[in-house]
């Protein structure tokens, strides 16, 4: 035991890198790197060791400094696996402001258990997972670990900064492979210290970044990977779970992804005869195509398939058949396959869905920059797209998450990127009619008619198909009313060739207006808040971006009290700007009667954190005209 006990400390010390004891001691840390810092990462290096077409280890050392409360996160240790892997390394210390050893880790220490999203019915996703209980900021955390692959789809992309708030001392990345495989790599908004050498069959890739300052979050900031330091990397011949390709191109890729897709639509002669019942009388090809997707999202429920290949391949459609569940892939497949047994041809696409994953890189082909699937539909005159996941979502839309980006559109002769549709500032509308009638002690009753299409239909989508009393208690939290009392709502999906959806409120509000002696001072409250800020700092550091654009249209009717009658209405007004356009206008109808428009535009677009005044001028001005009151004064 003694013997083996001597062995293993010597294996822990010779495959541990040795830093100075400097990189623990929180004093030593420069005061650059502390601003706006709440941890430091002191160390980080990783090192890819290559051995196989399918085989690979990626050994880990990381020294972290934790200064407050809000740095937490940065000293959890994290080690994913799963049944294509193995962790053969793993241990850590914890110290204190000093560099003094407050607790060394022990197997007992290390939680390991199943790691899978609610929503996932089959995974293999472990996790192995370690959360300091030490609390006397600042102190450090130095973890080490390996994980060997047995099966091999990507790398994934090296951060050495995790997020905002996160100095990086010092970071390096080591690639170690036999020449016979190539290694691709794009590196992103830093200039690294790069250097590449090749000894007898062996290529060593070495990257490292030092002094990488922290970053404050910024409203409206441009995507993670616009910002952040990242190394990507992919391998151009890959070996996983019985299946090789080749991901030198996008149309390699989509022959592997073919491979995992073909043979995969047979259904039974059962189904296919319910689906010519349900589409024979229909003359138009793109109804014929939204019935079909009626019957897929009426028969079937969205969960999630992580098991080994089931990671990248659907189930078989006569399995989602039988069994009504699949996840994206699934579901997708399964369309494709229901499309395919009346006649109509549709592809398999894949693409990276959300603010955060997405074919950002069209020149750099790999699995790491996708993460969903979807389906292409091109018709003669028409082109469909199909979200096939949510049970509710409308035909033909496929979410801002999806929205103009590139996708890999699936076939025979491979992977081809194609364009998503966008949807345009003019599209995504949100259209409302209010009537205030204004009490006179500043109390009103109002009714709100609102219709949210395209883009701005996602911001009631989540509620429309909650229970009434769900619904009620978002409303409630949503409106911009004080005290509020809602009588009677309805909420209800009318989309038809857009998605779009229909609100109605009858309510309530203790205090529309401020009654101050002989006059009331009445805001102009559109109820709904706005979805761009009021103002941004001037102090910026980052671009600007605005992801979508989209329009609001409202039109506001306030009736008079008996008694009162207008003393002041503001001027029309209009802003306009690189960011986006606003109008507003007061008017009166008759003796009793105000009516205020307003139309705001809000342009899609990235802006240099330059343009901030120009935009924050905009903005603070159609803030500032909104703080504007009609003042009514009683009759004499």
């Amino acid at each position: 035991m003694k013997t083996l006990f001597l062995t293993f400390l010597c294996t822990f010390f010779f495959s541990i890198p040795v830093f100075s004891q400097s990189s623990r001691d929180a004093a030593s840390i420069p005061d650059s790197l502390k601003k706006h810092a709440d941890a430091v990462i002191r160390e980080y290096q990783v090192t890819y060791n290559r051995t196989g077409a399918g085989s690979y280890s990626r050994k880990v050392h990381l020294v972290a400094t934790i200064l407050n409360s809000n740095g937490r996160g940065e000293a959890n240790l994290v080690v994913m696996y799963d049944h294509n892997s193995n962790v053969s390394q793993i241990g850590g210390t914890v110290y204190d402001a000093h560099g003094k050893t407050v607790k060394r880790l022990r197997n007992k220490d290390i939680r390991d258990f199943a790691y899978n999203e609610s929503y996932t019915l089959f995974g293999d996703n472990r996790v192995k997972f370690f959360r300091p209980a030490y609390k006397l900021y600042p102190y450090t955390v130095e973890y080490y670990y390996k994980v060997n692959y047995n099966d091999l789809v990507g790398f994934g992309n090296w951060v050495p900064a995790s997020g905002y708030n996160t100095s990086v001392e010092k970071a390096e990345l080591t690639f170690i492979t036999p020449n016979k495989f190539q290694l691709r790599h794009k590196d992103l908004n830093s200039d690294f210290a790069f250097s590449q050498t090749t000894e007898k069959n062996t290529v060593t890739y070495h990257w490292q970044l030092s002094g990488f300052k922290a970053l404050e979050w910024e409203r409206l900031a441009p995507d993670f990977m616009d910002v952040f330091p990242v190394v990507l990397l992919s391998p151009d011949d890959m070996s996983y779970e019985g299946t090789t390709g080749n991901f030198a191109t996008w149309k390699g890729y989509g022959a592997w992804t073919y491979q995992l897709i073909r043979d995969r639509t047979l259904l039974p002669e059962e189904t296919i005869l319910k689906l010519f019942r349900l589409t024979d009388s229909i003359p138009d090809k793109r109804d014929k195509v939204k019935a079909v997707y009626r019957y897929m999202q009426k028969k079937t429920r969205y969960v999630n398939i992580a098991l080994g290949i089931g990671g990248f391949q659907p189930l078989m459609a006569e399995d989602v058949d039988a069994k009504g569940y699949g996840d994206c892939k699934a579901l997708s497949n399964y369309t494709r396959s229901l499309l395919k047994a009346i006649g109509i041809d549709s592809y398999y696409t894949v693409i990276g869905s959300g603010d955060y994953r997405q074919i950002k890189y069209p020149d750099f082909p790999g699995a790491s920059q996708m993460n969903h699937a979807i389906l292409f539909v091109p018709l003669d005159q028409d082109t469909i797209w199909l979200e096939c996941t949510n049970q509710q979502i409308p035909f033909g839309y496929i979410s801002l998450d999806n929205a103009n980006r590139f996708a890999l559109q699936i076939s025979a002769e491979g992977g081809k990127l194609v364009r998503t549709p966008k949807y345009t500032e003019k599209e995504n509308r949100r259209d409302s009619h209010i009537q205030v009638n204004l009490q006179n002690n500043g109390a009103a009753s109002f009714q709100l008619n609102s219709e949210f299409e395209e883009g701005e239909f996602e911001d009631v989508f989540g509620v429309l198909h909650l229970s009434s009393k769900e619904q009620k208690d978002a409303l409630t939290r949503w409106l911009n009313v004080p005290g509020l009392t809602i009588q009677n709502f309805s909420m209800q999906d009318i989309s038809a060739d857009t998605a779009k959806a229909k609100l109605n409120v009858k309510g309530e509000t203790s205090r529309y207006a401020i009654p101050t002696g002989n006059r009331m001072f009445v805001s102009t409250n559109f109820l709904i808040e706005n979805s761009f800020p009021s103002h941004l700092s001037t102090d910026r550091q980052l671009e600007i971006y605005q992801r979508t654009g989209y329009t609001y249209k409202d039109t506001l009717t306030i009736t008079i009290p008996d008694g009162f009658k207008v003393e002041y209405l503001p001027k029309k007004t209009e802003l306009s700007s690189s960011f986006g356009d606003y109008e507003i206008n007061y008017g009166q109808n008759g003796n009793n009667t105000i009516e205020v428009t307003r139309k705001v535009v809000i342009h899609q677009g990235k802006y240099k954190a330059d343009d901030v005044k120009s935009i924050n001028d905009f903005l603070t001005g159609i803030a500032s005209q909104e703080r504007q009151k009609v003042v009514l004064v009683k009759k004499v």
